[in-house]
């Protein structure tokens, strides 16, 4: 693809990324974005953090990292508790069995 430029933005074609923006479209968007957040996993505390040192700093993103792998850790312990043989998962939270039994 070759390099093109342009003296303004008003210069440039408009981008063609996506020719229809229709409910399929969003449902895309909202699968990509939780499969992200699952993917991602990781929870950072909200706001502005002022410190007095760098040392304090660097205590405080170990301290939330330590935090997310042992919440990693404990959900990923859940899954194994919760899947069979063939990695399905099949019982709610409430202790029922969602999987057909079979005669």
């Amino acid at each position: 693809m070759p390099v093109q430029k342009f003296r303004s933005v008003e210069d440039m074609p408009p981008v063609d990324w996506c020719r229809t923006i229709d409910e399929d479209f969003f449902r895309r968007v909202a699968k990509l974005w939780s499969r992200s957040s699952a993917l991602s996993g990781r929870i950072y505390p909200r706001g502005v953090f002022k410190f007095r040192s760098i040392e304090e700093a660097q205590q405080a993103r170990e301290r939330v990292t330590r935090e997310n792998i042992e919440r990693l850790r404990q959900e990923r312990a859940a899954v194994e508790r919760n899947t069979d043989e063939h990695g399905r998962t099949g019982t709610h939270r409430d202790g029922k069995d969602e999987r057909p039994s079979c005669p």
